[in-house]
């Protein structure tokens, strides 16, 4: 009888170890999914502050090179392009990591710089060289100039705003019609006709 009993005990302690084991195992894996999809939001954001990183970077280069052609006095910028290329190369890396809202003000101010473009070929030329006259139109330059300016400036107050931790994305909490998104709650008449 008593070696009855020590089979039963020793059953069961074989059974709460293989009990243990098992939730120790899936505990284990249970953890290491969590840290993998840890990680693998560590280096989502940290693509993400990169792509944001080059489209300031690019758009204040080309800033820097557009500023003297509305302002005479401060010279051209040297061994700098005067294109948007640095700008089109951070606007794949937005597709791929950027938010809605980024990739929007992004657009936007790429606009804006097709606008200068227009504003730069529509220019009068002057008689001897052929190339625009940017004397007679400085001001609209500068009134141009100064719209990119502000659309880059809201498009990185954007970014800066999503890097900062706590904050995401705002395509959870704003609708197409840029509202704050709410409950949707039952009319007055929809609550009386339930009781």
């Amino acid at each position: 009888m008593a070696l009855g009993i020590v089979g039963i005990v020793a059953a069961a302690a074989v059974i709460i170890a293989l009990i243990a084991a098992g939730l120790i195992v899936r505990g284990v894996r249970k953890s290491r999914a969590k840290t993998q999809r840890t990680i693998d939001e560590t280096r989502r954001g940290e693509r993400r502050a990169v792509a944001y990183l080059e489209a300031a970077l690019g758009w204040h280069a080309y800033l820097q090179t557009l500023r003297p052609l509305a302002f005479p006095d401060e010279a051209f910028t040297p061994n700098r392009q005067r294109d948007l290329a640095v700008v089109l190369r951070s606007r794949a890396q937005l597709e791929q990591f950027g938010s809605v809202t980024v990739r929007q003000l992004h657009e936007n101010a790429l606009e804006e710089a097709v606008t200068l473009i227009g504003v730069l070929r529509t220019m009068p030329t002057t008689p001897s060289t052929g190339e625009p006259d940017l004397a007679a139109g400085r001001f609209v330059l500068r009134f141009v100039l100064g719209e990119i300016s502000k659309r880059v400036e809201v498009l990185e107050r954007e970014m800066n705003r999503e890097l900062r931790p706590g904050t995401g994305a705002p395509e959870q909490l704003v609708e197409l019609t840029g509202r704050p998104r709410v409950a949707e709650t039952a009319s007055p008449a929809s609550k009386r006709q339930a009781s």
